[in-house]
């Protein structure tokens, strides 16, 4: 359904942003994408949205008077909140900077999109993309929904769970159509080099074309609920287009260790990961599983992508670029 407005996306030159941005295209919906401002992505991604018909902007979320003038410019139908100020680990990172920055980018800039959404009174749905780091793994297999009671370990976790908190008050005093939607690992082609999904479809590529070098992990036996990106973008449309708004876990619902993503990306093309991984440790660890059947009952929301076959499409894709010599 198109609204007055554009669908206005957040993050758009993430793996999400970008996969979602995609999708709304195909669909004849306007799409404004918005990049931080001065993103290496911008003049690769960038290109690849504009082309998409994209209108892009450059907007620093972490500025609260940036994000107030681009709402107050734009006046969007519906929102995807996918921006978030994160790394990987934080052990390091643990300054007042870095803080200050997920509590601008992760919590402040949704109230501020909260509050122009409801201001507004088109209807238009809020989609925030929020995290399973809202939870802490206490046990090998840890099952967690919606009702589970929420334990951050990080820092990001507080500031996507208190964003949360927030679009639930707006649904129940403005009557806000905001969904949470709390993902658990997704992965597609267009994952950032540095995390371990794209360092094992790499290397895989890379022994494929004959390299020898061998691939260097922390721990082969930690386990994690992976699922495809391209899955989760089908529940953020879902969830957009629900006639009521609320949170919802979206996730696959198993685990796989790092040593089962190695496994399928060298096995699918034809070699043994075994001779091209060297790990620190095997040692199995705490996990969280997310359990989707809220989603599944309510969206008709079902992945699509099986496993084996993310691992293979992301190999394929590492393929095809070290064979076109495109970056990285």
């Amino acid at each position: 359904m198109s609204l007055s407005g554009p669908s206005l996306v957040t993050g758009a030159l993430g793996q999400d942003g970008m996969l979602l941005c995609r999708r709304l295209r195909e669909s004849g919906e306007a799409v404004v994408a918005v990049a931080r401002p001065g993103s290496p992505a911008l003049a690769t991604r960038g290109r690849a949205l504009a082309e998409l018909g994209c209108t892009l902007v450059e907007a620093d979320l972490a500025e609260p008077q940036s994000v107030q003038e681009l709402a107050a410019r734009l006046r969007p139908g519906r929102i995807f909140h996918l921006a978030a100020a994160h790394h990987s680990t934080e052990a390091g990172r643990n300054t007042p900077d870095v803080w200050r920055a997920m509590v601008a980018t992760n919590f402040v800039s949704t109230e501020i999109l909260a509050r122009a959404a409801a201001d507004r009174g088109t209807g238009g749905a809020l989609v925030y993309a929020s995290s399973s780091q809202i939870w802490t793994a206490r046990e090998p297999h840890q099952r967690v929904d919606e009702t589970t009671r929420a334990e951050p370990a990080t820092f990001y976790g507080h500031t996507k769970l208190w964003a949360a908190d927030l679009l639930r008050q707006y649904r129940e005093h403005y009557g806000l159509a905001a969904s949470v939607a709390i993902l658990f690992n997704h992965e597609s082609a267009l994952r950032s080099p540095g995390f371990v999904t794209r360092k094992i479809s790499m290397a895989a590529a890379r022994a494929a074309s004959g390299d020898p070098q061998k691939l260097q992990l922390l721990n082969i036996g930690a386990a994690v609920d992976w699922q495809a990106a391209s899955d989760v973008v089908d529940a953020l449309l879902l969830m957009a287009g629900a006639t009521r708004a609320d949170d919802y876990v979206i996730a696959s619902g198993t685990a796989h260790t790092v040593r089962d993503f190695a496994d399928a990306a060298y096995r699918h093309v034809g070699l043994d990961w075994r001779e091209f991984v060297v790990a620190a440790r095997d040692e199995p660890g705490n996990a969280l599983i997310g359990l989707p059947g809220k989603a599944q009952r309510e969206l008709k929301w079902r992945p699509r992508i099986h496993f084996d076959a993310l691992v293979a499409s992301m190999v394929d894709a590492d393929v095809a670029r070290l064979r076109g010599g495109v970056p990285e």
